[in-house]
């Protein structure tokens, strides 16, 4: 009995280190309990609400309440989403379905290729990048495999 019970406090200890994160120094743009993989911003004018994933499908108008002096406060009906705002919505192929809307978006558009929205993670990463707040990736200077001998017969590493 002696031993479970040693094998068991074992296994508990063990368990309440593995809830222990470590943590990183600065600002990442990417961590966030209160972000979500799911959130999106339209950063284009011209995707239009459907009711199904599908340019076919009908155009299907929305009620938003959008913040912005461009828009009413007190919310309008739109049939495609305005730009800069933030949707949440689950990505399925080529579309977004917006299960609080009831409608689905493209992400971007199949002839043009032209991007309708970005995932808020990316879009906070590239604003990062742009501000120079972000880190920059070091390019290395130092190898270890010699690209003219193709890593043979180099004399640094000769068997003795």
């Amino acid at each position: 009995e002696r031993v479970r019970e040693d094998t068991f406090q074992r296994t508990c200890a063990s368990v309440d280190m593995s809830g222990l994160t470590r943590k990183s120094s600065g600002f990442n743009p990417l961590v966030g309990k209160d972000m979500a993989d799911d959130t999106w911003i339209c950063v284009a004018e011209g995707a239009a609400f459907r009711c199904e994933p599908s340019n076919m499908s009908a155009v299907k108008e929305v009620f938003l309440k959008i913040a912005s002096d461009s828009h009413p406060s007190d919310g309008a009906m739109y049939s495609s989403v305005p730009r800069d705002t933030e949707v949440v919505g689950k990505r399925e192929g080529d579309w977004l379905k917006l299960d609080e809307l009831e409608a689905y978006v493209p992400v971007k558009d199949k002839e043009t290729g032209k991007r309708y929205f970005k995932n808020k993670k990316l879009f906070l990463w590239e604003e990062a990048q742009d501000s120079g707040d972000a880190p920059r990736r070091a390019v290395s200077t130092m190898s270890q495999v010699s690209s003219k001998s193709g890593g043979k017969g180099d004399s640094s590493c000769t068997l003795m």
